[in-house]
């Protein structure tokens, strides 16, 4: 009966999720802000009926791609600095952002986390990790919030 009991206590830790999310942060390195974006995105809905685990990998990280270059961005960079603004003053402070030109990084990306322990949704959904270089840093983009409100 011990016996049972250890080896379904060691499967279903074997087949746990080992997804850990990507925090959204800023973090300095060499001397220079960097903002740290975890996008979150899913697989198309083709990819996910084909159960194509390649396919499903590789639309949900141009899922991602396609998020962290669009003015989404703003909203995770206000997020981050504990900003609310209205919707009017967010479209505003993209269009300031879209001026800089900013490329995201692509640093790595994950299958999202699996429905149970027996299988699940590998790239179904996935979080990406991106660093994001904001010309003149954290304090620019405080001073461009403050601008827009």
């Amino acid at each position: 009966m011990n016996t049972k009991f250890l080896i379904l206590a060691l499967l279903s830790l074997s087949c746990a999720s080992t997804f850990k999310p990507y925090t959204s942060e800023w973090k300095v390195s060499d001397g220079n802000d960097i903002f740290y974006a975890g996008i979150s995105a899913k697989a198309s809905e083709k990819a996910v009926a084909t159960d194509s685990v390649s396919m499903k990998q590789r639309t949900c990280i141009d899922a991602a791609k396609s998020i962290s270059t669009s003015p989404k961005i703003s909203k995770f960079l206000v997020d981050a600095e504990k900003q609310t603004l209205s919707e009017s003053e967010l479209r505003e402070l993209g269009k300031q952002i879209a001026t800089y030109r900013i490329t995201p990084v692509l640093l790595e990306c994950q299958p999202g986390p699996k429905d149970s322990m027996f299988g699940g949704t590998d790239w179904a959904s996935c979080q990406c990790l991106y660093s994001v270089i904001y010309p003149g840093g954290r304090s620019a983009l405080q001073q461009d919030i403050l601008k827009v409100k």
